[in-house]
């Protein structure tokens, strides 16, 4: 038996990078994995998940795949302090020995 010739023209390479930290990246249910990432997706327009240290509130974005041309996408994660915890800097709860 011979290997398969037949070229895939279903799915492209995408690229995932993010600035600001690594996350966890869904598609639909499947987790593919940490950032930065590459993988191969379907072609044509893909909504993906990023989540920030594998972790909600996530950002929704749609990729358009192409096949043949890798599609690189660079994200800027958020790097806002959770609801309730202090800012940097903050010295409430924190006893000064000064």
């Amino acid at each position: 038996m011979r290997p398969s010739t037949t070229l895939d023209f279903s799915q492209g390479p995408v690229l995932i990078r993010t600035q600001g930290g690594w996350a966890t990246v869904m598609h639909g249910s499947r987790n593919l994995g940490r950032t930065p990432l590459r993988v191969q997706l379907p072609v044509g327009p893909q909504q993906l998940r990023l989540l920030p240290s594998g972790r909600e509130p996530g950002r929704s974005i749609t990729v358009t795949v192409e096949w043949g041309s890798l599609t690189t996408i660079n994200v800027t994660l958020r790097t806002e302090p959770a609801a309730g915890s202090e800012t940097p800097g903050s010295t409430e709860g924190w006893d000064n020995p000064y």
